[in-house]
């Protein structure tokens, strides 16, 4: 398959409401919209790095040049038949694994318009429908807290995530626990807990019945995380810290973690991430697809990740309009009422780019021949 030329699409979309996290607070999301063009078709992928790099090291500033100057001059105007190709060609570029995803998510959508398979059949997935669970931000109140929650279990979400930090954690984890009873409830940390003069609180949230404690500590670590596993009763899940297969092995080795999140731009792509899907099936390693803040097209993926057979968690999987107050798909990726997401059956991505709403939110766009 030829590559002919692609075409770069900077957006913004104001959010719904401010999203609070340990890393900070979030209005608005911008997105790289990549279209890549080879032999009469269109690829489809979503650069969701955001504003800043509070998550990664990368963002959309970061990614764009990365993209212009480097990615997609190296591979325009090349024959790439395989993912595989795709993802040696990119690899003369050293990390960069947000804007590589974007590329790598267009290909897939390439190929399978060529090959006439729906993309999930492609990456060996197996399921029609997943799971999702709702991610519940920092609120100023318990009473704000609940209020949110009652309002995502009322749409089906099979499992709920409060985003924690040191000095908002058990307090509210209890009067959460006690309004949801025995409905499956995780936290996430961002990375914002120290074990020396944390290790404690985290002790406390056992007492709690969560399935998973979703990256207390750094970014960059692996060993502190073992420790602390060794501690908790509660699985502890890394996030940031699998930013490959390899760190996925050095975690499992280890004994750094039970369970991992798997975002595809975090790891570069949906080939990475089934390296790391199938390494934890291998060593009974509990996984679940994870998500950026993300427009109907990073959405589609991550559902499409979710349908490999081992992903045994409910993912992070939202629907268009959630976090933002609008989207760029058509139709709107949607939950079902028994809160599963249908994964794409036809070749491609099963949503359109609303070419209009494109242009409402444009920023900037280039175009690479």
């Amino acid at each position: 398959m030829r590559l002919e030329r692609a075409e770069i699409y900077h957006i913004s979309i104001p959010m719904v409401k401010p999203f609070v996290t340990a890393r900070g607070v979030e209005t608005e999301q911008q997105f790289l919209i990549i279209k890549l063009f080879a032999e009469g078709a269109v690829g489809i992928g979503e650069c969701s790095a955001g504003v800043n790099p509070q998550y990664s090291c990368e963002a959309i500033a970061t990614c764009k040049p990365i993209l212009i100057e480097f990615l997609l001059p190296g591979l325009l105007g090349k024959n790439i038949d395989e993912v595989d190709d795709l993802v040696n060609a990119m690899s003369r570029v050293i990390g960069n694994h947000m804007a590589k995803s974007s590329v790598e998510q267009a290909y897939w959508d390439l190929l399978s318009q060529q090959k006439g398979q729906p993309i999930y059949k492609l990456l060996g997935g197996t399921k029609k429908a997943v799971d999702a669970g709702a991610a519940i931000g920092i609120f100023s109140t318990a009473h704000e807290t609940l209020q949110e929650i009652d309002t995502q279990l009322a749409k089906g979400f099979k499992r709920l995530k409060l985003k924690i930090s040191p000095g908002h954690d058990y307090k509210i984890l209890k009067v959460v626990r006690s309004h949801v009873g025995k409905f499956p409830l995780m936290v996430d940390a961002n990375c914002s807990y120290n074990l020396t003069s944390a290790g404690h609180q985290l002790k406390r949230l056992d007492a709690l019945d969560l399935t998973q404690i979703e990256q207390p500590l750094a970014h960059d670590d692996l060993i502190d995380h073992a420790n602390l596993q060794k501690e908790l009763l509660t699985p502890i899940c890394l996030d940031e810290s699998i930013v490959h297969v390899r760190a996925a092995g050095h975690a499992i080795e280890l004994q750094s973690c039970r369970i991992i999140n798997v975002k595809l731009s975090r790891v570069g792509g949906m080939s990475e991430a089934k390296k790391i899907h199938d390494l934890c099936v291998k060593h009974n390693i509990g996984v679940w697809a994870g998500s950026m803040i993300s427009s109907g097209i990073g959405l589609v993926y991550d559902i499409i990740y979710a349908s490999l057979p081992g992903i045994n968690y409910p993912s992070d999987i939202q629907e268009s309009g959630h976090y933002m107050i609008d989207d760029i798909v058509d139709p709107p990726v949607s939950m079902s009422a028994d809160g599963t997401f249908d994964v794409p059956q036809v070749p491609g991505l099963g949503v359109r780019l609303d070419e209009k709403k494109m242009k409402t939110y444009l920023i900037d766009m280039h175009i690479i021949s």
